[in-house]
């Protein structure tokens, strides 16, 4: 559908649409069916066009789209850096809190898997601070919140805090809650089990880790189940529902 509406725009050189199209495509690549290469091929043309239209905000989206992306394809690559960095500057230029908590958002992730703890936490507990801002007014900045919270705490927890790591898990767990979504609720239940177990508290760690594995497999989630399993397996924790048991 977003091919055909992306050709139609092409025929009729309608650039304003083409380029919004193009990024609705980019999204389908990416998160439908996982093909990153294509998606960096589509976002990099809508960048390009949100460029030539002067369209600072759509450009803004795409730069981070373009980075996020490309650091998902190969982490080693150091381009993505430079997209998210430009996308801040310009998100930070435009006194647009929107976009600057996506952008931030972006860097406290990336810099969580360069394992750059300090600096993962300080981006994570500013997109953390914008998303609670807009919380109210942008149903959109509940996902910035959530998955915030859930990166302050795997920061945290690597720099040593667990008492602060919890609390953020802890804080996101209700937030779960409070939007009923129920994956959410398991990645909060496993992240608090992790805090538990580097606490010593088993038994603490075993209710954390056993309800994350019942919200997985409610939700067909089978390979956070099966990563998780293992994880228990590996810690010594009891998988209690016989069905759970992967080989």
């Amino acid at each position: 559908l977003h091919q055909a509406a992306v050709q139609k725009a092409r025929e009729t050189n309608d650039k304003e649409s083409l380029h919004l199209l193009l990024g609705k495509l980019g999204n389908a690549y990416r998160e439908l069916y996982d093909d990153t290469a294509k998606a960096l091929e589509v976002y990099k043309e809508a960048l390009t066009l949100a460029k030539h239209l002067q369209d600072e905000q759509s450009e803004v989206t795409l730069l981070g789209a373009v980075g996020i992306t490309s650091f998902h394809q190969d982490p080693s690559k150091g381009d993505s850096a430079s997209y998210i960095e430009r996308a801040y500057q310009l998100a930070k230029s435009k006194q647009d809190n929107v976009l600057l908590s996506h952008i931030t958002h972006y860097k406290g992730f990336i810099a969580l898997h360069l394992e750059k703890w300090e600096e993962a936490n300080l981006w994570s507990r500013e997109a953390l601070r914008l998303a609670r801002e807009l919380y109210q007014q942008e149903p959109e900045a509940t996902t910035n919140l959530f998955f915030s919270l859930l990166n302050i705490g795997e920061a945290e927890k690597k720099l040593g805090h667990l008492e602060l790591g919890r609390k953020a898990r802890e804080e996101a767990l209700q937030l779960a809650s409070e939007q009923q979504n129920v994956l959410w609720e398991a990645y909060a239940h496993e992240g608090i089990a992790e805090i538990h177990h580097e606490l010593g508290k088993k038994e603490e760690a075993q209710y954390h880790y056993q309800q994350a594995l019942e919200l997985f497999y409610e939700n067909n989630a089978l390979s956070d189940m099966e990563i998780l399993v293992q994880t228990m397996k590996e810690q010594n924790y009891s998988i209690k529902r016989k069905d759970m048991v992967l080989a």
